[in-house]
């Protein structure tokens, strides 16, 4: 039977199927059965994706929480970003008439619940021909421009009258057609997961009913990022994408558990109420955005065609905008074509506003400048949204409403901006880049931050000199650190650097070591430890045995183990293939 064929079983291909099944036409599904209570990406809507579910899946409204705006957290502004278009004075009436003043709020919506109800919703459609797999390859005619015939991993062959492409970040369509692809940014490692509680939430914390969009920044809180926290009721969605190659070294836990701490230090304390832990869920993606998305019977529909920062939240609301328009996509309408295309160029530039945000330092001015931005191509895309849905009145509207938010931009500020209550209490004070590389080595050792950064601060090949004897290995320094913290008398010892020395690769450390001793706080005497910087990590420490009587308390228990810790480095070394020159340590 020659039908419609939807690739993906996601939120994208069902949008698309339900169009379908709306419009009576026959169709085939094809896609894995999804996966239920596991957290997904994509859970704070945009205003595109808020006013069609309200309108068309308001049966889900379990899933559905309060969304009243975006804040951004980035170098210490935080900027909120309202999307109250149908309040605003500037662009009210245009709203009212096109119908968008709607009672219903933007919205979060808990995918882990929605999706596989909304999945078997679908599937009851006696329209929708729903075959569980994956296709494996297809017929196409490069001169006609034309799939006739795709075939499936289970030896199934479907006879095609078109095809819609859902299969988002797989790109199934423009892999299978080699269609030209631009990559936005460099390749992104996501981890996310949620937290959950059982006890009844405060009342007092509005940054329930909000996104949060937080810059992580290396020096600061131990990687370079853009994560979000997303509150859903009972549960909690958080998440970070950072670059993929930075943080190669770092689990997903680690990398939640880094983020968990950026949120607190900017007034989003998420642990104290959210204690459940959900599976941590790891991605690797690049951001992609396709030029041609079309054919003779075939569009890639929603995230297939372009995908953009995570925290834009604007995948669901693309995916669903595509699937507003598929029946006038079987029609080849050149006009829904021209709509979709422009919508995709809109996102684009978002995705541009973001790459600001993250790899820019902002200032005041350029902060309030992109998250009007963001505002008005929010606005922007309602428009269209109106225009693909409304009648030849509304989208005479729709026109002049986006010409009013264009002359709006830059002459009127929709988002308020404001420092920071506290500003982020660092885990580390840097003085320059080599110095903060070696004041988080010492934190690592204080045990202020984790372990896990170790390998992005310290060279595999990293040299110990000890009064001399040299031994090569970051294993070994993960020993030592591992048998000082075992054999230290006191709670919480601390190595606090008090002054630091540049001399070109060489940062020579004043410090001392503090510990808590019965609830009083005791210090060593000051001790200096000399370390090599080179490319960015820590090639060699040089220090002597008596920087460490502190640790090895009391000192007759220092007098009997130096010995054997001597006779054990000796030994260490003899494998290490080093010389015992004794270039720096003083005498």
């Amino acid at each position: 039977m020659n039908m419609p064929l939807v690739i993906g079983s996601g939120v994208s291909g069902l949008a698309v199927s339900r169009r379908l099944s709306q419009c009576q036409i026959s169709h085939y599904l094809i896609g894995e059965p999804l996966r239920t209570s596991r957290p997904q990406l994509g859970e704070s809507m945009d205003p595109v994706c808020s006013l069609e579910m309200w309108k068309k899946w308001g049966n889900f409204h379990q899933t559905f929480y309060q969304k009243d705006k975006a804040i951004f957290y980035t170098d210490g502004w935080v900027t909120t970003c309202p999307f109250n278009f149908a309040e605003n004075p500037q662009i009210s009436l245009f709203f009212r008439i096109l119908r968008l003043n709607s009672e219903y709020s933007l919205l979060h919506v808990d995918r882990a619940k929605f999706d596989n109800p909304f999945f078997q919703e679908t599937l009851a459609s006696p329209l929708c021909h729903y075959q569980a797999g994956r296709v494996k390859s297809l017929t196409y005619d490069s001169e006609a421009d034309r799939i006739s015939e795709v075939y499936l991993e289970n030896g199934k062959i479907l006879q095609v009258s078109y095809v819609f492409d859902c299969s988002n970040q797989v790109r199934l369509l423009p892999k299978l057609l080699n269609l030209p692809v631009e990559f936005l940014g460099k390749r992104q490692k996501v981890a996310f997961t949620h937290l959950g509680t059982d006890n009844k939430l405060p009342s007092d914390q509005s940054w329930l009913h909000a996104t949060h969009l937080i810059k992580t920044e290396r020096l600061l809180d131990g990687i370079d990022g853009f994560g979000w926290c997303i509150p859903l009721g009972k549960h909690i969605s958080v998440g970070i994408s950072c670059n993929a190659q930075e943080a190669e070294d770092l689990s997903a836990s680690n990398l939640l558990e880094l983020f968990l701490q950026a949120s607190a230090r900017r007034e989003i304390n998420i642990t104290p109420i959210y204690r459940q832990p959900f599976p941590i869920v790891s991605i690797e993606n690049t951001y992609y955005y396709h030029e041609r998305i079309s054919g003779n019977n075939w569009v890639l529909s929603g995230p297939t065609a372009c995908q953009i920062w995570f925290s834009s939240g604007s995948a669901v609301g693309l995916a669903l905008f595509a699937a507003c328009l598929a029946d006038q996509f079987l029609q080849k309408s050149p006009r829904a074509m021209k709509l979709y295309e422009n919508y995709l160029t809109s996102l684009k530039k978002s995705h541009g506003v973001f790459e600001c945000m993250r790899y820019q330092k902002m200032d005041a001015q350029s902060m309030q400048q992109l998250t009007d931005r963001i505002f008005i191509n929010g606005g922007v895309r309602l428009c269209a949204y109106a225009e693909a849905r409304g009648t030849w009145w509304e989208r005479i509207i729709s026109a002049l409403l986006k010409e009013r938010l264009s002359f709006l931009a830059g002459s009127f500020h929709f988002c308020p901006i404001r420092l920071m209550a506290k500003e982020p209490e660092p885990i580390w004070q840097p003085l320059d880049e080599q110095q903060a590389i070696v004041s988080q080595v010492m934190q690592i050792v204080s045990g202020k931050a984790d372990i896990a950064l170790a390998p992005h601060l310290i060279a595999p090949r990293l040299v110990v000199n000890i009064s001399g004897t040299k031994v090569q290995g970051i294993q070994f320094w993960y020993l030592w650190l591992k048998a000082a913290r075992l054999l230290c008398p006191y709670r919480e010892f601390q190595l606090c650097p008090t002054h630091m020395e540049s001399s070109e690769d060489y940062i020579k450390i004043t410090a001392e070591f503090r510990a808590d001793s019965g609830g009083t706080l005791i210090r060593s005497e000051p001790l200096t430890v000399i370390h090599k910087v080179s490319q960015g990590k820590v090639t060699e420490m040089v220090t002597k045995w008596e920087n460490y009587e502190f640790i090895f308390r009391p000192k007759l228990m220092y007098k009997i183990l130096r010995p054997f810790l001597s006779l054990a480095l000796r030994l260490a070394s003899k494998f290490s293939s080093l010389s015992n020159e004794n270039e720096y340590v003083e005498q």
